[in-house]
């Protein structure tokens, strides 16, 4: 499906350490990119989309390698002034996060790398705000049954207290701190049919028919307590099971 859609560019030589059955993320992305979600009978992108893969083997960053040096070349290279690999290209997706360095009110190295190259070369960067997959606790609930019975908008509210009381431990993940990029949020939509979503059993949705950022996406503040994510995009609608007493996924 993405056969003569995309451009890739190895630059870091990155191809041969890394199997095709792992190459998932940076699949993944260019399919949304180029197809969105796949259950909307709609026309792909009509251009080809330019990659350059900076995840190596088994979908992780080079361990011999800064990343934000790896995202610095990427991009100049794409736009230097001799030889550019992709001069046309305005936007840059940037689906990657450091999950060691949560936003803690100083920007990071990467994110001010991001606002640099966006004032410098005219590029409009969106970058996730990140995930948090860690387990937490909705101590009001005692039992799945009992969470799949509380009718909404009891659950969501729930749901969301015991959300709240995280937010220091779920902030946005470097570099979605970026001030001059747009940080983009996953919200819980998504065109799965019923039918299709009858397989996801002893799972519950949280908020639905309510719309707003997923559980387990990353919220602000970002830099100088300025609102994030910036927008919220369909991210699918995430259910929640119980995987232990009191402990939810």
């Amino acid at each position: 499906m993405l056969r003569g859609r995309l451009s890739v560019d190895d630059q870091f030589n990155l191809e041969p350490l890394t199997v095709v059955e792992e190459r998932t993320h940076g699949t993944a992305m260019s399919s949304l990119v180029v197809h969105g979600d796949r259950n909307v009978v709609e026309p792909p992108l009509g251009r080809r989309i330019h990659c350059v893969p900076v995840l190596g083997d088994a979908d992780q960053f080079p361990q011999d390698r800064l990343i934000v040096d790896l995202i610095y070349q990427a991009v100049t290279a794409m736009r230097r002034d001799a030889d550019p690999t992709a001069p046309s290209v305005l936007i840059v997706n940037l689906s990657l996060g450091n999950v060691r360095k949560p936003f803690q009110g100083r920007l990071s190295p990467w994110a001010r790398l991001i606002d640099r190259l966006s004032h410098s070369y005219g590029i409009l960067f969106c970058v996730s705000a990140g995930n948090h997959t860690q387990r937490f606790d909705i101590a009001s609930i005692a039992t799945m049954g009992q969470y799949e019975a509380t009718r909404q908008p009891d659950r969501a509210k729930r749901t969301l207290e015991a959300l709240s009381q995280l937010v220091a431990s779920r902030r946005l993940l470097s570099p979605s701190e970026t001030v001059n990029g747009i940080t983009v949020g996953a919200a819980n939509i998504d065109a799965v049919s019923d039918v299709q979503r009858r397989t996801a059993r002893n799972r519950v949705d949280p908020y639905h028919p309510m719309v707003t950022a997923n559980p387990s996406s990353s919220l602000g503040p970002g830099f100088a307590n300025s609102v994030k994510p910036d927008i919220l995009m369909p991210g699918c609608r995430e259910h929640l099971t119980m995987v232990a007493k009191a402990g939810w996924l």
